[in-house]
């Protein structure tokens, strides 16, 4: 209990402290003060992207991570995997499924608060954080150009670039450490996608499938979409996934991304604590979650043109062409893939001009074009 109160006291000074020379920069002083994750704590750090700010000349890179420790083999975890089954009203068989074992998990973890990350650009270091009660952490460290240019080697114009950084922790090995976060110019395209029924499977308007195809199956993605999101990105193309989906299913979706060589530049999910509601939740009112992350971006990057992708299951045809109302500079054109084949397309793209919108029922419709 000491130790927490001695935690959260330093959290809260390093949080008023934040961009002032009084932050700490090594890993050995926060892990004295107790403020680094302990060896049995986990750090994800969720992928993002690099803004170039031309008035101040400088990079602003978004970070946010995740540090929380797993419950394993305990008597408590066996008690919250009981009570999470009941509350997907699974059948009890289901409770064993490995799929269900492991994706639990990540709902079931004990989040760490006031935890503070070194990484290292170009060998100088950095602080993270620190975490809030949730075990997150959102922070913007602002580069010099010069100094980037330093940790990239190479010319900033043009494209897409990956800033390579290290993660100082000893509890991981030299290549889980070394990561990288895309550097994005002022100007160009990007694609705005949709995950749930527009490049995974998961049936959200059926309750029973929507619980199987995300615990209790291995994620299949919809055919031909990740060839279509390789093409994408092979043409310098940056993807930014938005989703009604919780945080808690991000180590899974990376392994589906891995998977299907999807390239996963930058991602939204929700916020959600699974004792506060009913997992019938996890994607309801999809669109009043994705709305604010689609229009973050937007406005980070209020030169850039953008393509929204979808599916007909989430309102994504309605939220897609409201957004093409109030952005219209910005918003190029929308994709709707069709989840009920020989459907007619939603009313609300019937609205838009003709060469704004396509409606389609298979992939390769898209990659004809």
């Amino acid at each position: 209990m000491k130790r927490m109160r001695v935690e959260v006291c330093l959290a809260n000074f390093l949080r008023r402290a934040r961009g002032a020379s009084l932050i700490l920069r090594t890993a050995s002083i926060l892990g004295l003060l107790g403020l680094a994750p302990r060896p049995d704590e986990k750090v994800i750090l969720f992928p993002s992207f690099g803004v170039f700010n031309a008035a101040e000349n400088l990079w602003e890179l978004e970070f946010h991570g995740w540090v929380f420790q797993p419950e394993e083999g305990s008597l408590k975890r066996r008690l919250l995997l009981s009570m999470l089954s009941k509350s997907l009203k699974l059948d009890p068989a289901d409770e064993a499924n490995a799929f269900f074992q492991e994706r639990a998990r990540q709902f079931l973890v004990d989040n760490k608060r006031g935890r503070v990350i070194t990484i290292e650009i170009a060998g100088r270091p950095y602080s993270l954080g620190p975490s809030e009660e949730n075990g997150h952490f959102t922070q913007t460290l602002k580069l010099p150009v010069q100094e980037v240019q330093a940790a990239l080697g190479e010319n900033l114009k043009g494209g897409m670039k990956r800033l390579p950084f290290q993660m100082k922790l000893p509890s991981l090995s030299e290549e889980e450490a070394r990561q990288e976060i895309v550097l994005l110019d002022a100007e160009g395209h990007s694609l705005i996608s949709d995950l749930d029924d527009t490049v995974k499977v998961t049936n959200v308007s059926n309750r029973k499938a929507l619980l199987q195809n995300t615990f209790l199956k291995e994620f299949a993605a919809v055919p031909g979409i990740s060839e279509y999101y390789r093409e994408y990105s092979t043409n310098g193309v940056p993807i930014h996934f938005v989703t009604a989906a919780p945080w808690q299913l991000y180590p899974t979706l990376n392994s589906f991304f891995v998977k299907e060589k999807i390239p996963l530049q930058s991602i939204s999910m929700k916020n959600f604590r699974w004792k506060d509601s009913s997992f019938f939740e996890l994607f309801a009112q999809s669109d009043v979650v994705k709305r604010p992350f689609i229009e973050a971006i937007l406005q980070k990057f209020p030169k850039r043109r953008f393509t929204l992708v979808g599916d007909s299951g989430e309102g994504d045809a309605e939220l897609y062409a409201s957004l093409a109302a109030k952005y219209p500079e910005q918003i190029e054109k929308i994709l709707i893939r069709s989840t009920i084949p020989g459907s007619p397309p939603p009313q609300a793209l019937l609205k838009l001009p003709v060469g704004q919108w396509q409606f389609f029922s298979d992939v390769k419709e898209l990659l004809n074009k």
